[in-house]
C-alpha cells in the first residue's frame, strides 16, 4: 500500500480543493443503510478495494450493520464497532443480501459469514481532543490528499427540523441519533 501511494497523482502540497468522488461507487441508501456508520465503513472499504486492486465488488452495509447491532446489544452503533465487526466476520457483496430477505434470514445464513478480509484493518483516528480545530483540518487534508478518505460520525440535535436554520448547541439541546458520513474531499 505504502507503494501504491507513494506513486499516487494525489497533490502533495496543500490545495484549495480536491476530491476523489471519481473513485467512489454510486450512492445507495436503500441498500446502504442511508447515512449509517455502517454504510460509510462499506463505502470506506469499497473504495480503498477500488483504488488498491480495481475491484468494485459493492458490499453489503445492510449485513455488516445488522451484525454490528447483534454485537453491540441494539445500541447505537459507532463507526469504531462498524469496523470491528467488518474485522471479526468480513463483508459479503450486496448481491448475496437481497430486499426481498428479511434480517433474520440475513443473520441466519452461514454462508454470508465467509468473506473474511484478506488484508489487516487498521483503525486510526486522525483528530484528538487535545488538538486544536485549525491543526486537526490540515492533517485531516493531508490524509485526503494521501488518497485516504474520511470516516467520520456526529450527533444529530433533537432541534432538527425542515427548516434550513438549526441553531448549533443550543444551551438545552438534546441529542436524538447520530449520523455517520464519508469525506472525499474538501473545497476552500
Amino acid at each position: 500500500v505504502v507503494n501504491l501511494f507513494n506513486n499516487a497523482r494525489y497533490p502533495r502540497e496543500d490545495v484549495s480543493s480536491l476530491s476523489l468522488q471519481e473513485f467512489m461507487p454510486p450512492f445507495d441508501p436503500p441498500n446502504g443503510g442511508g447515512f449509517s456508520a455502517a454504510a460509510a465503513c462499506t463505502t470506506l472499504i469499497e473504495y480503498m478495494n477500488r483504488v488498491a486492486v480495481g475491484d468494485t465488488v459493492r458490499l453489503s452495509a445492510r449485513f455488516i450493520g445488522l451484525v454490528s447491532s447483534r454485537l453491540q446489544h441494539g445500541s447505537s452503533l459507532s463507526n469504531r464497532t462498524v469496523l470491528k465487526t467488518l474485522a471479526r466476520v468480513g463483508i459479503p457483496p450486496t448481491r448475496l443480501t437481497p430486499a426481498t430477505q428479511t434480517d433474520q434470514q440475513l443473520l441466519d445464513d452461514p454462508l454470508l459469514y465467509s468473506f473474511p478480509f484478506k488484508s489487516p484493518l487498521i483503525y486510526m483516528r486522525v483528530d484528538s481532543d487535545r488538538q486544536n480545530s485549525i491543526s486537526a483540518i490540515a492533517n485531516m487534508r493531508s490524509f485526503l490528499r494521501a488518497g485516504f478518505p474520511l470516516v467520520f460520525g456526529f450527533a444529530v440535535p433533537g432541534s432538527i427540523s425542515r427548516d434550513p436554520v438549526m441553531p448549533y448547541r443550543p444551551l438545552f439541546e438534546s441529542v436524538s441519533g447520530g449520523a455517520a458520513a464519508l469525506a472525499v474531499g474538501y473545497d476552500d
